[in-house]
């Protein structure tokens, strides 16, 4: 998980995903604020009033699938 995309001025995260459980916790330990954690990207964007899916995956990673569902789930896709 992409560590730096976090700090981003004026955001605030409300949800992350990971499916390595050890880099979630840290993360959302990172976060803190009660940031809610997910396995499976799907069930994060399903979340209401989500403005922006941030997404940060190694290179040669399922990228384009991830971008289509964000996209088609809540319009504004990074």
């Amino acid at each position: 998980m992409g560590r730096v995309h976090i700090p981003y001025a004026g955001t605030r995260v409300v949800a992350i995903c990971d499916v390595d459980k050890n880099h979630l916790s840290e993360v959302a330990k990172m976060v803190g604020g009660g940031v809610k954690t997910f396995h499976e990207h799907q069930e994060l964007i399903a979340l209401p009033k989500i403005d922006i899916v941030h997404i940060a995956l190694p290179p040669l990673a399922i990228l384009s699938q991830l971008a289509i569902e964000g996209f088609m789930m809540v319009g504004h896709v990074f």
